[in-house]
């Protein structure tokens, strides 16, 4: 699954695993933002943003995902 975001005006994308548990692909995307991403560590609200991402994309049997506008 691919997953698209913006950051710094930058728009990024990296994928992850395909899977039918959705708390299994949200740790997987906010683990990987984290890492890659070191300011987002405090952002209050990133999980609820990519839970939401996901649910949408999976609604609309979507194979990629936008988070939008990370910071």
């Amino acid at each position: 699954m691919q997953m698209r975001y913006v950051l710094g005006g930058e728009q990024r994308a990296f994928a992850i695993s395909d899977s039918d548990d959705l708390a299994e692909l949200c740790a997987e995307a906010e683990g990987y933002l984290r890492r890659e991403h070191p300011e987002l560590a405090d952002r209050e609200y990133l999980t609820e943003q990519v839970a939401d991402a996901l649910l949408n994309s999976l609604a609309v049997d979507d194979e990629e995902v936008d988070l939008g506008q990370l910071a």
